[in-house]
């Protein structure tokens, strides 16, 4: 599971700089603006959450489930 969180933060941070942003010091700057949430949330075609990414109590969480909601990993 390491290998998928480390794609999917590759991914983010590659989007980013793809989008016009860099990311410095662990916080995304963009020459339009920035852009921040609570949370992010993947869905499928269906609609279903597929993916979150987000603050918690106790930090940032990251949740994976699959088709049928099922929770496949969640950290913390």
């Amino acid at each position: 599971m390491k290998t998928i969180v480390s794609g999917i933060a590759g991914t983010a941070a590659l989007a980013a700089l793809a989008l016009g942003g860099a990311v410095v010091g662990g916080a995304l700057t963009s020459a339009v603006g920035l852009n921040a949430a609570r949370e992010f949330r993947l869905v499928d075609s269906a609609g279903h959450m597929r993916a979150v990414l987000g603050m918690t109590s106790d930090g940032p969480g990251l949740a994976l489930f699959d088709s049928a909601g099922k929770v496949l990993y969640k950290a913390p």
